[in-house]
């Protein structure tokens, strides 16, 4: 019996022990695989003594989905011994890290979940040196706007590290454009104040410059760009009616100064006409009046064109009377459009909605000034996929179908592509056909990508997220793959892009509102306006969400009435000398930039699929127009307009695919300038014809802000110079050469 007892014993025993260990088998094999792919970079944050770190890697595509991730940092020892401790843990997979000591960091990853925890993921290491540590900065930001006859004051204050005593003083301001220096001003060396009295209107630029009293090489700098006005002193006002004399009840009228000679080149005024009634408080010289209103711009006295516009004088103390005669908008004419919406795969009917959305030059709808709804007109189809819908001519529209029922398929833009900037505009009558689509079916994947769109102060923004995937190519670049995936946003601009094909991308934002400009995604920065300076979102087979806030600039440039046009072409070859393009197609969805001398975009646009691209409402003034598309070579060229003989103006841009990291030995289509190898990590070699002479060089980054200048000697004929940018950070960076006999742009990339 005890022996009976003492098996039976340890059967149980053997039975709950081989029970351990197959219970413990899925805990095992449940283990999350490492992270892959690790990468770090350093963010100097501007006006802080900051340097931020920045991790990014991607989930492993095999194993159990982790839960989230350990970040483990280390700093080498006097012997090289490495001893790594967990800093920081999260659910994403970028991570921003402040606060860090200055010298060699190096970091590694690990997943965990329920099971334990991963091995650790490739190592990266990161360099946190003293000279980028800013070690004085401004707190204050400059006033930008004066009255003549009133003292400007501005409170500047500066801090430094150890609170260090510093002085302060006025320079020039190292602009390239043409802005006067604000003659007579002065600054505080003590305590930073700066007044002036200008004596003229117009806009002027100063540098203010903080250094240590102790070490005057150790300094800040802020750029003072300053708009004069002088106080209004005349009137103009009048009526707006319509050919039938009945007052037009709402329209917006708008005085730009003409006088691109003299100082007031910047100036303008605008105001509400209110039942068929308008008045103007304007400063004394030569204006160009335009109205806003439902049938477009109507320049004074009625045209619709500003080669047109009659230009109206008036000194101080006058009142001009202006009336407008505006024609009424005819009724408009409905136009039948239809189609049919099926499977890609095989040719079945889908159940769908086609949206016809009134369409403006940034790719994205806006409401329609009719009746309808805020997202234009809808249609649904029938059991056979076709539908029909009758749109009004007042504008041209943008198609969109998107299944009605189910997700089992993926929204598209007519003519087939995945994207608002790329899409064909229909314009009425449309003699083009059906308008047809082919949807592709929602591929399986467990993946998202979201955020958030929003302005400076947080606030959200109404517009579109654009994913589109970039992928490494062999020679070592960066290229396209044409692969994009498009969503709107929520009113409080949040936004998410769910079964998105594992890959590497690029986030772009199109604001529904022009009061913004479209940006691609940077981590913990104000979007940029190049997408070789966006931070690249890695998505994985199997990941977890991950929420991507994106910041936009407000559109703040200058503004007046001069156009810009033309038209956007690829070059798979050279430029000819002609001036010509060799082998040259459209390039639809190019973001066209018109940067103002204050580093402030006027306008922009996406070129159309015919390559077309308007800018319009440019003040008089030298642009740097930056064309930009994922997969091609940034081109950037500097563009003089006035209110004379340049006030419209035409060109061509040329755009090169970047087919690796040297594309066509450093020349950027278009330039007069190379630079190698282009994108850098350090050095970069400038290559470019000139005469004998001096000049100078500056580089100015994204922002206007210039980041290198210096008087250069050249000789006749072909030149070559070397430039040090190890210590620029990441971006797009222009070039520019000016001399008696030198004129020559370009840009570079610095990428690391």
């Amino acid at each position: 019996m005890k022996q009976w007892l003492r098996s039976t014993w340890c059967s149980r025993s053997l039975l709950m022990l081989l029970w351990g260990v197959i219970a413990a088998i899925p805990a095992f094999a449940g283990l999350p695989e490492p992270p892959v792919e690790l990468i770090a970079k350093v963010i100097v944050t501007p006006n802080t003594p900051q340097q931020v770190v920045v991790l990014q890697w991607y989930p492993a595509k095999e194993g159990a989905e982790p839960a989230g991730y350990r970040i483990y940092d280390a700093m080498p020892s006097s012997s090289g011994e490495l001893q790594f401790k967990m800093i920081a843990e999260t659910e994403k997979t970028t991570a921003d890290l402040y606060d860090l000591a200055l010298g060699t960091h190096v970091f590694y990853v690990t997943a965990f979940n329920a099971a334990g925890e991963s091995k650790e993921s490739n190592w990266a290491r990161v360099y946190l040196d003293e000279k980028q540590q800013q070690k004085i900065w401004f707190v204050t930001d400059p006033k930008n706007e004066a009255e003549l006859g009133k003292v400007y004051r501005y409170e500047s204050q500066a801090v430094s590290q150890g609170k260090q005593m510093i002085e302060y003083l006025l320079q020039e301001a190292p602009l390239g454009a043409p802005i006067p220096y604000a003659a007579g001003m002065v600054v505080d060396s003590k305590t930073g104040v700066v007044e002036w009295e200008p004596k003229a209107a117009g806009t002027y630029a100063a540098q203010l410059v903080a250094r240590l009293a102790g070490d005057t090489t150790i300094f800040a700098t802020q750029l003072l760009i300053i708009t004069v006005a002088a106080p209004p002193c005349a009137t103009i006002s009048g009526t707006v009616k319509n050919e039938s004399s009945d007052p037009i009840r709402e329209a917006w009228i708008v005085a730009v100064s003409a006088d691109d000679n003299g100082p007031n080149w910047r100036i303008s005024h605008d105001g509400p006409v209110k039942n068929g009634e308008y008045e103007l408080k304007v400063q004394e010289g030569t204006y160009v009046l335009y109205i806003k209103a439902e049938m477009g711009p109507v320049w004074y006295p009625n045209a619709f064109d500003v080669a047109q516009a009659e230009r109206v004088t008036i000194k101080c103390g006058d009142a001009v009377v202006a009336n407008f005669t505006v024609k009424t908008p005819p009724e408009p004419k409905y136009s039948l459009v239809a189609g049919r919406v099926t499977a890609k795969a095989d040719g079945k009917p889908v159940m769908a909605v086609v949206q016809f959305m009134p369409h403006n030059s940034n790719g994205k709808p806006t409401e329609p000034n009719t009746p309808g709804t805020s997202a234009g007109y809808a249609a649904k189809t029938d059991a056979e996929g076709y539908y029909k819908v009758e749109l009004p001519d007042i504008t041209s529209y943008i198609a969109y179908a998107y299944p009605a029922n189910s997700d089992d398929y993926l929204p598209q833009y007519f003519d087939h592509v995945a994207t608002p900037t790329e899409a064909t505009p229909i314009t009425l009558p449309y003699n083009g056909g059906a308008v047809n689509f082919a949807l592709e079916s929602t591929p399986a994947y467990q993946t998202s990508i979201s955020g958030t769109v929003r302005d400076t102060a947080g606030n959200g923004i109404v517009g579109r997220v654009v994913a589109l995937q970039i992928d490494a190519s062999p020679n070592g670049g960066i290229t396209s793959t044409d692969y994009a995936r498009a969503t709107n946003t929520e009113k409080d601009g949040s936004y998410r892009i769910s079964n998105i094909r594992p890959g590497k991308y690029v986030l772009l934002a199109i604001p529904e509102t022009r009061d913004f400009v479209p940006g691609y995604y940077v981590a913990g920065q104000v979007a940029a306006r190049s997408w070789k300076e966006a931070t690249i979102v890695g998505v994985a087979e199997i990941m977890p969400a991950v929420e991507y806030d994106i910041t936009l600039q407000g559109r703040n440039g200058m503004k007046g009435y001069a156009k810009l046009e033309g038209y956007v072409k690829g070059t798979p070859g050279k430029v000819k000398s002609t001036g010509g393009f060799a082998g040259a197609d459209a390039v639809p969805g190019t973001l066209v930039m018109a940067i103002d001398p204050n580093g402030n975009i006027s306008d922009y646009t996406f070129s159309d699929p015919s390559g077309w691209f308007q800018l319009t409402e440019l003040a008089a003034a030298e642009y740097n127009i930056v064309a930009d598309k994922v997969g091609y070579l940034s081109f950037v060229s500097t563009t003089t307009l006035d209110y004379d003989k340049n006030s419209a103006v035409e060109m061509e841009v040329p755009m090169s695919k970047q087919t690796s990291s040297v594309e066509d030995d450093g020349v950027v289509p278009g330039m007069n300038l190379s630079a190698y190898p282009n994108p850098t990590n350090g050095n970069v070699s400038l290559r470019f014809g000139a005469a004998a002479g001096i000049g100078e060089l500056s580089i100015t980054n994204t922002a206007g802000e210039k980041v290198m200048a210096r008087t250069i000697e050249t000789v006749q004929g072909e030149n070559t110079m070397m430039l040090d940018a190890s210590a620029l950070s990441d971006g797009l960076y222009f070039i520019r050469l000016n001399g008696r006999s030198l004129n020559a742009t370009g840009v570079f990339v610095v990428m690391r």
